[in-house]
């Protein structure tokens, strides 16, 4: 943004950072309300063909929406250093970033300005649909935190550079917040379709691409309630049960233990979610909306079980992969492969702490990782396996990764917490 004209800069910043309508940005500027919204776009078109020349692609309206949705937020207070750089890196190879919200992705923006980082964040964005972005405005500093809580694996962002549609009037806003408002001590509610029209009007205005994947309702689309509701997440990952646990629960398949059937039952709906809720709450509303909108009689167990799982211990110390040619400067990129040297094409990258690695890995392998290093070292991780590696794989796999990070893998049985979906007639053994 700090390369856009001055005008161009003013308009977003009085849009999305400040939170103004159209109409009161024309006032501001002096011109009309609909010049207002043609200088807005143009804005953003500018900012996308910046990208663009970077070999960043994603159309104009999947920036508009990540802004809008997202640049006012308060911060966590956990913040970290910059990895903005690596980002133009990994577009710039051709890499794509499918798994980035697996982890969490801290990014410190420029010190001069507090317009620059929800534009910086979309560079991530726009290759996932991950999203839950936090800006927090400090007299100095300005950071972005993607927060893996709440941003989940997402598809890609469609190509059609669709302009926004009108804001929602007063009586469809009334109408829009009280389907998809949560009642006191309620953190998690599903909204089933068919969607009400002011539902439509909404997905139109802050994510008109995003509109035309969701709109058939196979896809699972997050809503935050902060007193009203405000969209935070769109994956295509499928509606079944199985995704919403995953996606919207954010237990890892490795934590659950449910049958493939269970997990394909067709679970159709928006979402709409509290912050700062237990996982406990969370899976309390969820029980009650298997039992009273799917008539499913089941509920969740907290079990443990004595398991063979693999213990990560050791001090992080990041040693380049043999053909590694996406680290730079202070910016480790680890990467997952089979084999003497890393391969020439990734089918993905993602970013975060060495545990957000650990976890992503597990699911990889789909066997647990114990994390005792107590790391809080900041990576980006190349997928260059298959989607899952058999364990005929997993040694080879873990060796090379211990050899770029300084970590070792011991595999040994373990006491491990899991969670259970069982019928209400099924007690825990």
């Amino acid at each position: 943004m700090a390369a856009l004209a001055e005008k161009d800069r003013r308009a977003l910043v009085l849009r999305y950072f400040e939170d103004r309508s159209l109409r009161e940005v024309g006032e501001v500027l002096g011109v009309s309300e609909e010049a207002a919204r043609q200088r807005v776009w143009r804005a953003l078109e500018k900012l996308r063909m910046t990208f663009a020349a970077r070999g960043i692609a994603f159309p104009t309206s999947a920036l508009a929406s990540t802004i809008a949705t997202y640049a006012i937020h308060p911060a966590p207070p956990a913040l970290a250093v910059a990895v903005t750089h690596a980002a133009t890196t990994a577009a710039a190879t051709s890499a794509t970033i499918p798994s980035l919200s697996k982890g969490a992705v801290y990014l410190m923006a420029w010190t001069k300005t507090q317009i620059t980082v929800a534009a910086t964040a979309a560079v991530l964005l726009a290759g996932t649909g991950a999203t839950v972005v936090y800006v927090a405005k400090t007299p100095k500093t300005q950071t972005v935190v993607i927060d893996p809580k709440a941003a989940r694996p997402a598809a890609a962002a469609p190509q059609q550079n669709a302009a926004p549609g009108p804001d929602l009037t007063p009586e469809e806003k009334t109408r829009f917040v009280q389907a998809y408002s949560l009642a006191d001590g309620q953190s998690l509610k599903r909204v089933a379709p068919p969607y009400i029209p002011e539902r439509i009007a909404y997905m139109k205005h802050v994510g008109p691409s995003w509109y035309e994947e969701a709109k058939d309702g196979n896809d699972l689309v997050q809503f935050t309630w902060r007193g009203e509701p405000q969209l935070s997440q769109w994956s295509r990952s499928t509606a079944t049960v199985g995704g919403v646990i995953r996606q919207v629960l954010n237990i890892p398949t490795y934590k659950l233990e449910m049958s493939p059937a269970d997990r394909k039952r067709p679970l159709k709906g928006d979402w709409v979610l509290r912050p700062n809720t237990t996982l406990e709450q969370k899976i309390t509303d969820l029980t009650t909306i298997l039992h009273r909108e799917l008539n499913w009689p089941v509920h969740f167990e907290k079990r443990s079980a004595t398991r063979p799982v693999y213990v990560a211990t050791g001090t992080f110390a990041f040693t380049p992969a043999p053909g590694d040619t996406l680290t730079r400067g202070t910016m480790y990129c680890l990467h997952w492969y089979l084999g003497d040297s890393v391969p020439k094409q990734s089918n993905g990258m993602a970013a975060g702490t060495l545990q957000d690695l650990l976890i992503s890995l597990s699911e990889h392998m789909d066997r647990e990782i114990v994390d005792e290093t107590g790391s809080k070292a900041q990576v980006f991780w190349a997928v260059h396996t298959p989607d899952r590696v058999v364990s005929t794989n997993e040694e080879l796999l873990l060796k090379n990764i211990s050899a770029q990070s300084g970590i070792t893998f011991a595999i040994e049985p373990r006491q491990v917490e899991y969670w259970a979906l069982v019928p209400d007639d099924v007690t825990a053994r």
